[in-house]
């Protein structure tokens, strides 16, 4: 069945409203993407400002959230305002306020004047404050995202105090909103920030070799266009000890460019659908350190016909005698030397299952870093063990946008 229907919808839903004969019939699919839509196209931009001016009010977050009732404020604008019912969750309390939204103050300004961040971005009932979403941000970079413990040990901890809610499954899904929204708006503000820090690069080298050319004292490189002076823009981002350098020929007397490395984490995993669900949410407005999983399902297919190739020559036998090694062709080392070197790497073993592909889509992650542990590309594993076209697709990709100015 082809479905005719537009990816985003112009109907609001407001569960609250009081005339429900005119709220439009939609889907839940749609609401999804309506809410999505809102956040992506208009929330998170409008907030990078208000973001900016909040840090530096509050001293980088070191003074607590004030929330307070906005229900009675003067309005300077006829669009006619509502009120909604805000549950407030802070570091050692919740508390409970009424916020009137309209044209001229939107729900999203508000709260971000007072330190929290909603879990929707029109019709909310739950609000995290700025300072716990940042402690949950850097607790999780240190250990394995899971919300739904943290949800529930917050849960305990204020009931423990008196302060009752919902069920937890309420909680975790509002709390899971409002984190995964607010982390869009630090990555958001984060490439604002480079591409600023970037643009005044660019302009400091065109000066400078604009300045050489004058002199005649250009590199050499500079006169062949094949040839990179200094990596890419992505790289001098992602760690500028290894990668910010303007000229890397000319300042390094070491042969070695960079060191990166390669590693495989399987406590990471995205378990399957239970009802059989292919669809994805929409993509985030920020960029990502995943590679495509095209690009990877093109190096599976490589790996597979290099290795066929290789199954059909087979194996030619430069040492015909019974009591020496065979040795492979190509190879000045002896089968014997190589399959034990393999069979001592547990980790490298293709063949090893490390995640059940029956309960878990996404079985792991590989990464790409830097000698400084900067993240530079990550795979989404699907295999139960760790394969070889995962490394070489990430390699890949390291020298292709290695070679972009």
């Amino acid at each position: 069945m082809v479905n005719d229907d537009p990816p985003f919808s112009d109907a609001i839903y407001f569960p609250n409203k009081d005339d429900a004969s005119q709220v439009p019939c939609i889907s839940n699919r749609q609401k999804k993407l309506n809410q999505w839509n809102c956040w992506s196209t208009e929330v998170i931009p409008s907030l990078v400002p208000l973001w900016w001016a909040y840090l530096r009010k509050t001293s980088n977050l070191r003074i607590p959230a004030l929330p307070k009732n906005t229900e009675g404020s003067e309005c300077f604008c006829d669009s006619g305002g509502r009120s909604l019912h805000v549950t407030c969750i802070l570091f050692d309390r919740v508390e409970q306020i009424v916020l009137c939204t309209c044209a001229c103050a939107s729900t999203p300004s508000q709260l971000m004047a007072m330190g929290l961040f909603g879990c929707a971005p029109i019709a909310l009932s739950l609000t995290v404050d700025l300072r716990l979403l940042q402690f949950v941000k850097t607790l999780f970079v240190r250990l394995t995202p899971n919300t739904t413990a943290w949800c529930e040990a917050l849960a305990v901890f204020l009931q423990e105090r008196g302060y009752g809610l919902t069920t937890q499954d309420n909680l975790r899904r509002r709390f899971s909103n409002a984190y995964h929204w607010y982390i869009v708006l630090v990555m958001h503000n984060k490439e604002l920030v480079s591409c600023i820090i970037n643009a005044s690069s660019s302009r400091h080298e065109c000066e400078t070799s604009d300045g050489e050319e004058e002199e005649g004292g250009a590199h050499e490189d500079a006169k062949d266009p094949r040839r990179l002076q200094y990596p890419s823009d992505y790289l001098r981002s992602h760690c500028p000890l290894c990668f910010g350098e303007l000229d890397w020929r000319r300042e390094r007397d070491s042969l070695v460019d960079v060191i990166v490395c390669i590693d495989a984490c399987f406590t990471q995993k995205r378990s399957k659908n239970p009802r059989g669900a292919e669809g994805h949410d929409p993509p985030n407005p920020t960029s990502s350190v995943f590679i495509p999983s095209e690009t990877i399902t093109q190096m599976e297919v490589h790996v597979e016909r290099c290795r066929s190739k290789g199954k059909e020559r087979g194996r030619r036998v430069l040492c015909p005698s019974e009591d020496e090694d065979r040795v492979e062709e190509g190879m000045r080392v002896p089968a014997l030397v190589l399959d034990g070197c393999g069979e001592s790497f547990m980790a490298a073993d293709e063949k090893r299952e490390k995640a059940s592909t029956h309960f878990f889509a996404d079985t792991g992650l590989m990464a790409l870093l830097c000698q400084h542990d900067h993240v530079l590309w990550l795979v989404n594993m699907t295999s139960a063990g760790e394969k070889q076209h995962y490394a070489l697709a990430l390699i890949q990709q390291l020298m292709h946008i290695s070679l972009m100015t």
